[in-house]
């Protein structure tokens, strides 16, 4: 749950879009209620792709990183 809030709060900072894809299926996470809905569908060890696009990124995907880095396995 906390690394959800995480994701949407890192989202919601980002003058852009932040989208997670899984399996044919993608939402936008700066809605907290979809987020919520989607990563409950996720079963785990699912792979999930997260595309950042907007101004000055990299410092939110390092920030996304940190929030959700325990637990996740990330591939750059």
């Amino acid at each position: 749950m906390k690394k959800m809030l995480g994701i949407y709060q890192t989202a919601s900072k980002l003058d852009g879009t932040t989208c997670l894809y899984s399996r044919r299926k993608a939402v936008e996470a700066t809605s907290l209620s979809k987020l919520v809905y989607f990563l409950f569908l996720v079963e785990p060890h699912t792979t999930l792709k997260i595309i950042m696009e907007g101004i000055n990124v990299e410092p939110k995907w390092t920030q996304l990183y940190k929030v959700s880095e325990k637990g996740c396995h990330w591939d750059k």
